[in-house]
């Protein structure tokens, strides 16, 4: 009895706590609160942070859409849900914002915080500070993708708040979260939201993250739009996935209607019929208009336009008469020097000389480069008449 006793009261203990929150998005006003603020684990819901210090990178210019990140050794040990990345190995940011939407790949997630703080410890202590600047104050981030760690905590109040954040004051990349699939080295990952899409009584719902780990059970941060209203609802603690998304489905439609029962409930998993739960269908979706309104390639070049075509400029060729004196057994700045006590001042007046020492045979030559022909061949005679041998080169 007493072993049985304690088995129940472990398994009451370890149980997931659930919590739930409406929120307007606009004015932030809650509608609706069950536990919202019971600490659990996000899991998942982790990446919602990762995702806007990797959007606020982006924004400052410090990313690009197109720059390859590097896979480390640590990112390769993560737990999955991975993409299977190996070290050395590179994705785009493109590539790892969609992968952390859909799949929710963890290792993607680790790769992002290196390649952004230098460390998953640094890009970890920035969660917190942000979450601290944001008012989540009863939230604490281990890691960048939500792996289990008891000490990783946060409420439906928090996640709620996150989400807002995402929404509007990133709005140019909330659209993102609407992706249904995503698709990576031939293999296709579906988004693990399965509510994502417009539903039959007009409700769009268009992110924005779902989450797991034992600890805290199945959850969920969702919004959606009808006519000119949205509203966020973040479940935490679900038992299963089903259970979670007929919750929220629940949530969205009294929450729309403008009024909740006093407890609402819900009946057992196996007994919620299939018309509770939004459906989604793919005809007049409108997360394809999303996704399109948002540009992730960069700015594209200027096109090159042909210039008419022109007849080709005739080159004038310029000629350079240079007179070359061998120099043998003198050094040949000695040699030059001599040279110019010899020569007439006027010839040298508008005449540079250089002395060039040839790498194939051994010894230098004094060079005089004129200005014209009739200089050269006067300095030439010159040379000659003083008994010092010279080649005249055009």
């Amino acid at each position: 009895l007493f072993i049985i006793t304690v088995a129940f009261s472990f398994v009451s203990i370890s149980a997931p706590r659930y919590g739930a929150i409406v929120l307007e998005a606009t004015s932030g006003r809650s509608l609706y609160e069950k536990n919202s603020d019971v600490q659990t684990q996000p899991a998942s819901l982790t990446k919602m942070m990762t995702l806007l210090l990797t959007f606020r990178e982006i924004e400052a210019g410090r990313l690009s859409w197109h720059r390859r990140l590097r896979v480390s050794p640590w990112a390769r040990q993560q737990a999955p849900s991975i993409l299977g990345l190996r070290p050395g190995q590179t994705l785009s940011v493109r590539q790892a914002v969609l992968a952390l939407i859909t799949k929710s790949a963890n290792d993607v997630a680790v790769v992002l915080a290196e390649n952004i703080a230098g460390s998953e410890t640094a890009f970890v202590a920035r969660m917190n500070k942000e979450a601290r600047r944001l008012g989540m104050i009863s939230t604490h981030f281990c890691n960048a993708s939500g792996l289990p760690h008891a000490q990783q905590i946060s409420t439906a109040r928090d996640m709620a708040r996150l989400s807002r954040v995402l929404i509007y004051q990133y709005s140019k990349y909330y659209p993102l979260f609407s992706t249904k699939s995503f698709m990576y080295a031939g293999q296709t990952y579906p988004n693990h939201n399965a509510l994502l899409g417009r539903t039959r009584n007009g409700v769009v719902i268009d992110g924005l993250k779902t989450g797991f780990v034992s600890a805290s059970g199945f959850n969920l941060a969702a919004s959606a739009v009808k006519g000119d209203r949205r509203l966020i609802v973040v479940v935490l603690g679900g038992p299963d996935r089903l259970w979670r998304d007929a919750r929220v489905a629940y949530l969205f439609r009294y929450g729309f209607d403008g009024q909740f029962p006093g407890k609402p409930s819900l009946p057992r998993t196996r007994d919620i019929p299939q018309e509770t739960v939004l459906q989604v269908f793919e005809k007049d979706d409108e997360i394809a208009h999303l996704i399109q309104s948002l540009d992730l390639s960069q700015p594209p070049r200027p096109a090159r336009t042909k210039k008419p075509a022109t007849r080709p400029k005739t080159r004038k060729l310029s000629k350079q008469h240079i007179v070359c004196v061998p120099v043998t057994q003198e050094r040949p700045e000695v040699f030059l020097a001599h040279l110019k006590r010899r020569l007439p001042k006027k010839l040298l007046a508008q005449t540079s000389s250089q002395i060039k020492t040839s790498k194939r045979a051994k010894g230098s030559t004094v060079a005089f480069l004129c200005d014209n022909r009739k200089q050269a061949l006067a300095l030439h005679k010159a040379l000659h008449k003083r008994g010092f041998q010279s080649i005249h080169q055009t």
